[in-house]
This record gives structure tokens, C-alpha cells and sequence, in this order.
């Protein structure tokens, strides 16, 4: 049922401000339950309004879920691709000032984000749906500036990409921890992405040289051939 008392009205909310208010509602569920407590009926009784109003904001559980998600996420992804996009400086500068953006945002906001990727649920669909979306917009934000710096295509370049959204994750879970602060956090996911990022393309190159051996170095034997 739903948690305002009867005969108690709600306060008037123009539509953009009662969308917002329902997503915030909607982003509390997820950060103390998981992705897979946000249903429809679940936000309406949780922000105390029918489910009808949720539907006049939501067409159905898919659509709150991916709205959830680009609420939680769509800030740090604006500023993160100014500082990616109108970046003229070395990749050490610009992971630093990518990764504070990152630090700056609450740390229940970002085990949130973190949690689409392993709150997979096989009969959700809308689910499955989040986790591409995420993944769609990560890689869309950081492929092209990785492909400036390192030369390397958008194949090569994907778990390249995830490895190090994984590692800028996992750091700062140490820093909400306590483990370590956000500056030493900064300096360390710096000098880790530089190196990646300057070594990536002779890796390639010897990788390359590995699965294509040199001409002259081995003999062909044809079948039938007498000195076989």
C-alpha cells in the first residue's frame, strides 16, 4: 500500500520536478536493495503515490529502470566528456582530472552504478537492457580518446577500456574504505592507465609478431612429397 495516509494529498509537483523526485526515490531503492528491487508497484509504494502516476512518468519496468540509470549517471558523464573531448593535454592530466570528477560523486552513487554490472538477472530483461546501456555509454565516452592516444582499434580497445573502468572502480572502493585517499587514488589510476595506454600498441606489434612467423623459418612439407 502506499505510505501516505488517506486523505492526505500530495503536494503539486510540476511533471519534470515529480519525474526527478520519483528517480531519486527510485536511485534509494537500488543503492539499499539492488537493481532487481526497483519494480514499478515497489517505487509506488515506496514514494507513497499510485501506480498509475508512476506509469504517466514510466511506460513500464524497463523504462524506469534505464531512466534510473541515466539519472544516477548522465552528470558525471556530461563533465567527463568535456574534460575527454576538449582535452589538449597529456593522458596523465587528463585521467587525473576524469578520475576526480569520478571521486566527487557520492559513494552510494557509485556502488550503485557499479552494481548493474553484477546484478545480472536472467528473467529480467529490462536488466540485461541496463547493463548494454552502461556499458554503450562508457565505451562511447572513453573508445575515442582512447583510440587518439593509442592508434589501436575500437576491438582492440574494448576489454582494454573495461579493464580500466574496472580498476578506477575497484580503487575507489579502497577510498571509501579508508584504505587509501583520493589523491594517492588519483596518482595511482594515472600512472596505471599512462602506462596501458603508451604501451598498448607494442603489444599489439608483438603480438602480431608472435602469430605470424617470419618468412624462411619454416619449411612447408606438401603431402607426397619423398623427403617427408
Amino acid at each position: 500500500m502506499p505510505k501516505t495516509a488517506t486523505g492526505n494529498k500530495r503536494p503539486y509537483m510540476a511533471s519534470r520536478q515529480r519525474r526527478r523526485a520519483l528517480l531519486d526515490v527510485a536511485a534509494q531503492m537500488v543503492g539499499r536493495g539492488g537493481w532487481n528491487t526497483l519494480t514499478m508497484k515497489g517505487l509506488a509504494e515506496e514514494a507513497g503515490v499510485s501506480r498509475q502516476l508512476v506509469y504517466d512518468h514510466f511506460e513500464d519496468g524497463t523504462g524506469l529502470l534505464l531512466a534510473t540509470l541515466e539519472h544516477l549517471f548522465q552528470e558525471s558523464y556530461q563533465a567527463t566528456a568535456e574534460v575527454l573531448q576538449g582535452s589538449a593535454g597529456d593522458v596523465p592530466s587528463t585521467i587525473c582530472e576524469a578520475y576526480r570528477i569520478f571521486l566527487e560523486m557520492p559513494a552510494a552513487q557509485r556502488r550503485t552504478l557499479r552494481a548493474i554490472t553484477g546484478d545480472f538477472a536472467p528473467d529480467r530483461p529490462e536488466t540485461r537492457k541496463a547493463i548494454a546501456l552502461m556499458r554503450k555509454q562508457i565505451f562511447a565516452l572513453w573508445l575515442p580518446y582512447a583510440r587518439r592516444q593509442t592508434g589501436l582499434s575500437e576491438r582492440e580497445l574494448r576489454p582494454l577500456v573495461w579493464m580500466l573502468v574496472s580498476a578506477s572502480w575497484g580503487l575507489a572502493d579502497l577510498v571509501d574504505d579508508g584504505t587509501v585517499g583520493k589523491e594517492q587514488a588519483t596518482e595511482m589510476l594515472t600512472h596505471f592507465v599512462g602506462q596501458v595506454m603508451t604501451r598498448a600498441p607494442a603489444l599489439r606489434r608483438r603480438r602480431k609478431a608472435v602469430a605470424s612467423p617470419r618468412p624462411g623459418k619454416r619449411k612447408q612439407v606438401r603431402r607426397g612429397d619423398p623427403h617427408e
